[in-house]
């Protein structure tokens, strides 16, 4: 290799080392060794190490980075670890194992305060969606909106934002959102159908290559004003279901209901109500909901058990084919008033997980736990009861989501007193015989007011999606693998 004319010195840590300059790369050393060839700089030496630039996090997040910066590094004196910006977020490097990597921060690309990016996500395959239901579309104030993003390989990127087309001011579009194979379902807990004001609504988008396009709105048969129809919703092959949970049944006020929708060809019709057999008012029934193929769960999240005030329970429904009926009620035995039980739920295939993100652990007050239900035959009971190492009022089970052996649960309440729900979240994995708890998840910038894993946590496949709507008044998503 032909060596250019060159000759510098440069001192490094006090050690005089020439620069070397060859066609093919730099090489800093005291041997006179050429750079590697895959090498535009190479630097070697027996005893002295590189320095970077070193300075704080608010130094360091006061760099005004683009995209064009990706592959920047820096030494964090504060955080006493190296940060690698990826062209969208600065990325700590201090990590040796898979299971110790944090997960990577996405935003929305035309990201705005007050949007609540990530109150909502779920996942599927390479595909995830995340609802921001106070972003302004155009001149319409928390019309809503939400983003498709993709991966390649270990990457994920925004692939398409999604919007009602027929969308209004204060719809909150994206309250609610859901993802399976080729189609979408997002809930507008406030949109209009005709003259019924603030019924609710959902939308169905289907994927065709990399195109999405809105396929059907959706919107209950009986609906009436307020229903909050599309605050939640889930979606499973040609099956989805929309929770109402302040839907009057009768006189009972705010009982809530749920909404089976099944799809033929492209036409998506109502196939069902579900009410809960023992339902009284104010049940909140229809908070959380979840769908697997034939099987649904439905939380209640305000219903009493026994003398427990607002205990709280879930229903499982099954759809033989013709009809869809209840099959079971789940609830903590031992459960105390007011533990919110129900409030988030997800169902993968003969496993349950349901929330009570308000219990009482030991002395720690709403610190929360998660309980996994599982099924045989056609009846269901409890397999385990799920803890993290928290805090009072971490409200762990705030968020749920299962999917084959592992199982994710947010605590959006922890934080301590002056990062106060910055929230966090917690995996599990079935062994074959006990739950064992893997790791806590958080984001390693986060702070007070994220609510990272408030409501927007969902798990497929060995990868999952945790949102942090509060995220820098914006929001933010985080992916991450299992291992």
């Amino acid at each position: 290799m032909k060596k250019i004319f060159f000759l510098l010195f440069v001192t490094v840590k006090y050690l005089l080392l020439p620069v070397n300059i060859y066609s093919q790369g730099v090489a800093i050393n005291n041997d006179g060794t050429q750079p590697n060839s895959h090498a535009i700089l190479d630097v070697k030496s027996p005893n002295k190490g590189a320095l970077l630039p070193r300075m704080a996090t608010t130094e360091r997040m006061a760099i005004p980075v683009t995209a064009d910066d990706a592959g920047l590094l820096v030494f964090d004196t504060d955080k006493q670890t190296l940060y690698l910006f990826d062209g969208q977020n600065w990325l700590a490097m201090a990590f040796v194992t898979n299971d110790q990597l944090p997960p990577v921060n996405r935003t929305a690309s035309d990201k705005a305060n007050g949007d609540a990016f990530g109150w909502s996500v779920s996942i599927d395959g390479d595909y995830a969606v995340v609802g921001a239901y106070t972003d302004d579309i155009g001149g319409n104030s928390d019309q809503g909106s939400a983003y498709i993003f993709i991966r390649n390989g270990s990457t994920w990127t925004e692939h398409a934002k999604l919007t009602a087309n027929d969308g209004q001011p204060s719809d909150f579009f994206g309250r609610g959102v859901s993802i399976n194979g080729d189609y979408v379902i997002v809930g507008a807990q406030s949109g209009d159908n005709g003259a019924i004001i603030n019924c609710g609504s959902a939308y169905i988008f289907i994927r065709n290559g990399a195109t999405w396009t809105q396929q059907a709105k959706l919107n209950a048969l009986d609906g009436t004003t307020d229903d909050y129809f599309g605050s939640t919703v889930s979606i499973s092959g040609d099956h989805a279901i929309v929770g109402a949970y302040v839907d009057d049944i009768g006189a009972s006020t705010d009982q809530g209901s749920a909404y089976i929708f099944a799809r033929t060809g492209s036409s998506w019709v109502q196939q069902a109500k579900l009410t809960s057999l023992d339902g009284v008012a104010q049940d909140r029934f229809g908070v959380s909901v979840s769908i697997d193929g034939n099987y649904a769960v439905v939380g209640a999240v305000y219903d009493d058990i026994g003398a427990n005030f607002n205990q709280g329970s879930a229903y499982v429904y099954f759809f033989n084919g013709t009809v869809w009926a209840q099959q079971a009620k789940l609830y903590a035995i031992g459960g105390e008033a007011g533990d919110e039980f129900g409030g988030s739920v997800s169902i993968n295939g003969s496993s349950v997980i349901v929330g009570a993100s308000r219990y009482d652990f030991n002395a720690n007050a709403e610190q929360g736990v998660a309980y996994v239900f599982i099924r045989n035959g056609t009846n269901w009971t409890i397999q385990s009861s799920l803890h993290a190492e928290g805090q009072p009022h971490d409200l762990f089970g705030s968020s749920v989501s299962i999917s084959g052996d592992y199982a994710i649960v947010g605590a959006v309440g922890y934080g301590d007193d002056t990062n106060e729900f910055q929230g966090s979240a917690y995996l599990f994995k079935w062994t074959g015989t006990s739950w064992r708890f893997i790791r806590k998840i958080t984001d390693i910038n986060g702070d007070g007011g994220d609510f990272f894993a408030n409501q927007g946590i969902s798990i497929d496949a060995g990868r999952y999606i945790i949102g942090a709507p509060g995220k820098n008044a914006q929001g933010s998503v985080s992916f991450g693998t299992v291992d």
